[in-house]
């Protein structure tokens, strides 16, 4: 079955919500959580301009593990120790409180393998394909 899905809002907030709301709609009553993963990936891809990557990382129980993603290349796993994701992952919250801005080797810790990707607050950055 294939999805029609159209997004109208132009204010990011707004945009995210109508996202939210369509990202309930297609995971309900699908158990399978990668078939979840790789339709709201998409989803994300699809709604949100100017993204370079939208996915999930899974925790394996000691890192966390790429799982399905939309977008450029990306680090398959990340040590709790590393990077944005890691810390987040390590504390339990969100890349946002992590951090509001991080560009590559600025910050000590980032894992700058992937130049073209700057991590943080979404709503405050432009994102290039």
């Amino acid at each position: 079955m294939s999805y029609a899905l159209s997004f109208t809002a132009t204010d990011p907030a707004e945009r995210w919500a109508e996202a939210g709301d369509a990202a309930a709609a297609l995971v309900a009553g699908e158990p399978d959580g990668i078939a979840n993963m790789a339709n709201v990936a998409a989803l994300i891809w699809q709604a949100i301009p100017h993204l370079n990557w939208a996915g999930f990382y899974r925790f394996d129980g000691t890192e966390l593990v790429l799982g399905p993603f939309q977008g450029k290349a990306a680090c398959i796993r990340i040590p709790l120790e590393k990077g944005v994701c890691g810390a987040a992952a390590r504390l339990r919250a969100s890349t946002r409180r992590v951090t509001a801005r991080v560009y590559g080797s600025e910050t000590p810790g980032i894992i700058n393998a992937l130049s073209y990707t700057i991590s943080g607050d979404a709503s405050k950055h432009k994102y290039h394909r």
